[in-house]
């Protein structure tokens, strides 16, 4: 089946049935497949609507939050927030209960208020040891909102931490540009090489590349190496 077909698919389901004459599984099952199809404006109502039409039936717990995570994937960040604003009241055994820290504190960070991420991300990771699927990136985006409310040390500890993770993948490489952007603010230029080398040495298709090479570059720079730095701003053009 095509995109295309897939999509007028969804449609039908959607919206040439009646919300009445749905069932709690075909609002599911419509939610669901508008948000593979990154639909999340579409599953987002489906989600809504199962709730407000069944909030006891079993499904209710997933498409809340799902819902959730379709209003940030939408970029409707203060919507995900007050979908899970009650989410624990209203499901306090949910499994979702240790996902749900993460897109709070998620959606106060691309808000910009880092505050309150900080202190949702503080709850993600030091909740539900052992069983943290997304601690590596709440680590990250707390070492990010960290070093926005001019906390350097702090950020530094998160961005250790995730590098003692394994296979976080692409977020080492975010760690360690942060950690050598840290070390370059503080004018510890030796410092700041080891973590920028290593993100060349090991992601070199890392998107942080090119900042990485610029400011190993100046690194060598202000350590009077100008052949190393030569080096690297010549990678660069």
């Amino acid at each position: 089946m095509s995109l295309r077909e897939r999509l007028f698919s969804l449609l039908l389901l959607c919206v040439c049935t009646p919300v009445f004459a749905q069932s709690a599984e075909n609002l599911f099952q419509a939610g669901s497949g508008a948000f593979a199809e990154k639909l999340y404006h579409i599953a987002a109502e489906n989600f809504e609507n199962l709730v407000d039409l069944f909030p006891d039936h079993p499904l209710a717990d997933d498409a809340d939050y799902l819902r959730a995570v379709a209003n940030f994937y939408s970029h409707d960040f203060r919507g995900c927030l007050a979908v899970l604003a009650n989410y624990r009241q209203k499901y306090p055994g949910s499994e979702n209960l240790k996902f749900m820290y993460y897109w709070r504190g998620s959606s106060f960070y691309q808000l910009g208020e880092f505050p309150a991420s900080i202190d949702e991300l503080n709850l993600q990771i030091g909740g539900y040891a052992g069983d943290n699927a997304f601690l590596g990136h709440a680590l990250l985006l707390r070492g990010l909102a960290l070093e926005q409310t001019s906390n350097p040390e702090a950020a530094a500890k998160d961005f250790q931490a995730l590098l003692a993770l394994p296979a976080a993948g692409q977020m080492h490489a975010e760690a360690l540009y942060h950690l050598g952007s840290i070390s370059f603010a503080r004018n510890e230029y030796q410092q700041a090489v080891i973590p920028l080398s290593r993100l060349l040495l090991e992601f070199s298709g890392s998107p942080q590349v090119p900042e990485a090479l610029f400011l190993a570059a100046e690194c060598y720079f202000y350590l009077g190496r100008d052949r190393e730095a030569e080096k690297r701003y010549r990678r660069i053009l």
